[in-house]
């Protein structure tokens, strides 16, 4: 699992045991010579096809349900040695140094007259949808939403659960087929503001007094930028471009590169060696808002692990600030499986329909075994939240066991599944 970017600086590595078969990764990577972080390398545990990266300051975290100490970890870094080691050798160390090739990646120069960004641009987006994984595929991942209103936060909820792409299909929407399933979830009572707000947004009907969990909203967002925007070979040529600098992120030469499609515009990191687009901030106005019930203007910031060149989301950050309510939703995959994931036709549908309507669990001891820090402005959110008598942990206790919409419709197969998958990590 990994660590959250640019929240955790771990400074040390260590495989702690948490059971007879269950592990804890975690630790930092760095350049042997130089001490220097090194963000965006691959941990692959091959046993499992899983896989995580590390941050920017080159931290990571991994979490293996069931493992063996002569099972091994992988280590891969542009432009340095691969590292195998089991995890029994692991345990025995404190920091990962990784040594450089002998040929070091060379400064960035672009030459004005021979350098076309257009072009460039055109095998940047060519190769990622030449490499993107079109069938199902699945990760393990933790969302977080809350919201202000008035200067007072009015909900907030978050969850550890499942990514699932689940491949293009004839019998659903191109913007249907990438959801996150809640598996332990805290949800709070939110504020009146919240329901008066949501109330009016769906003709006056309140269809539960829990917020509609907005955990698919920045997986929709993306699929419209592969689908409709930036991403797609179709739509690219309508955006224009312009290099701003370069720089290294370790001994990956960066493009920080800022484009623009009428009011849509941001900036692109791009790798200039392979063409991997890292990091992408932009302003859109097709982020689904539950809340509203339709598309609003948001900020979207979203990066990208690569896999044996294969794409994968890896963070996604969505802000919007719409009539007076400043909205906040993250999404951060943990642990990604790298290998094929299939659902048939029932469970497909049946998962569409847990989507929208989870069946509530929560778990403190799940949640104890994975390094995720709270909310930056947790404390002021809790104070705010916590004034109908009952402390957030009460909250979310007396919201578990239960479905989130009692009156909708159920899905027991659903429920099933989702307790499946967790062999799958």
């Amino acid at each position: 699992m990994k660590s959250i970017k640019l929240l955790l600086f771990f400074c040390l590595f260590s495989v702690v045991a948490l059971g007879q078969n269950a592990f804890v990764i975690k630790g930092q990577l760095i350049d042997k010579k130089t001490k220097q972080p090194l963000p965006y390398a691959n941990i692959v545990y091959a046993q499992k096809s899983l896989g995580t990266t590390s941050d920017i300051e080159g931290n990571f975290h991994l979490y293996l349900t069931e493992a063996n100490k002569t099972d091994s970890i992988r280590i891969q870094y542009l432009g340095y040695e691969t590292l195998n080691l089991d995890l029994n050798s692991a345990q025995k160390i404190d920091v990962y140094k990784l040594v450089p090739k002998p040929e070091l990646l060379k400064e960035v120069k672009v030459r004005e007259k021979k350098f076309n960004l257009r072009k460039f641009m055109e095998r940047t987006i060519t190769k990622y949808n030449e490499k993107r994984k079109a069938t199902p595929h699945i990760a393990y991942g933790h969302f977080r939403e809350c919201a202000r209103y008035n200067g007072r936060y009015v909900m907030y909820m978050e969850s550890l659960g499942y990514s699932i792409y689940s491949g293009e299909r004839e019998d659903a929407s191109c913007l249907s087929n990438y959801n996150f399933y809640c598996e332990n979830l805290k949800c709070t009572t939110p504020h009146d503001d919240w329901i008066k707000i949501f109330k009016e947004g769906r003709g006056g009907q309140l269809i539960n007094k829990y917020p509609v969990n907005g955990g698919s909203s920045n997986l929709n967002v993306f699929r419209c930028i592969e689908r409709h925007g930036l991403l797609t070979i179709k739509f690219w040529k309508r955006y224009q471009f312009r290099l701003d600098t370069t720089y290294f992120a370790g001994q990956m030469p960066i493009f920080k590169i800022s484009f623009k499609n009428g009011s849509e515009k941001g900036i692109l990191h791009v790798c200039s060696e392979n063409q991997h687009i890292i990091r992408v901030e932009q302003s859109t106005k097709q982020y689904w808002s539950n809340l509203f019930y339709k598309r609003i203007p948001a900020n979207i910031t979203f990066t990208i692990d690569y896999y044996n060149e294969i794409p994968f989301l890896s963070n996604i950050t969505s802000v919007a600030n719409y009539k007076g309510v400043e909205y906040l939703n993250t999404l951060h995959i943990l642990s990604q499986k790298l290998n094929d994931f299939s659902l048939n036709w029932k469970e497909y549908w049946s998962m569409q329909d847990y989507a929208g309507n989870p069946y509530i669990t929560y778990d403190p001891v799940e949640w104890s075994k994975y390094t995720i820090p709270f909310y930056s402005s947790y404390e002021k959110m809790r104070l705010d939240l916590e004034s109908n008598g009952l402390t957030l942990e009460e909250q979310f206790k007396q919201a578990s066991n239960k479905w989130y919409f009692p009156e909708a419709r159920k899905s027991d197969t659903a429920v099933r599944i989702v307790n499946d998958l967790k062999k799958l990590f």
